[in-house]
């Protein structure tokens, strides 16, 4: 895909580029200060910079990109509401920085717990699907969400 391709649609708000052959995501992405809705499923995605630069990001959809990690170059992006990382992931951070939040998809990876404190650092969350996963330890959910 050209680096170039989408830069001058400065208004766009909602782009799908599942299943594109992406293995990095494109630069014109940085220069779409209006996006708001993105979804990059079915890629094979090894770096993220750009995603970063996407400060109005509220929705993220990244499924079977082969992430075996949450990328750092989404930290920055604080806005974010709905995030579906449901990849090859193996280890969530004992600290998650979207406070913004509210709807996080992590099925289908390989995790086999959730720190509590991940949790409680996304204040608003409101939908957690953690399901075909190998979880081992489940106790704390209990504790926070009953």
């Amino acid at each position: 895909m050209p680096d170039n391709c989408l830069q001058d649609c400065t208004h766009l708000t909602y782009l799908d580029l599942t299943m594109t052959s992406l293995r990095t995501t494109p630069r014109f992405l940085s220069s779409l200060h209006a996006l708001q809705k993105l979804n990059l499923s079915w890629n094979s995605i090894s770096s993220c910079t750009e995603l970063s630069a996407v400060s109005n990001l509220i929705k993220l959809v990244m499924i079977s990109c082969h992430l075996v990690a949450i990328p750092d170059c989404l930290q920055s992006l604080s806005k974010l509401q709905t995030l579906d990382l449901s990849n090859e992931i193996a280890d969530i951070p004992a600290c998650l920085p979207w406070s913004n939040l509210q709807i996080l998809a992590l099925y289908s990876n390989r995790l086999t717990q959730l720190p509590w404190k991940a949790l409680l650092s996304v204040p608003r969350l409101q939908q957690l699907d953690c399901s075909s996963n190998r979880m081992q330890v489940i106790y704390f959910l209990c504790i926070m969400f009953c």
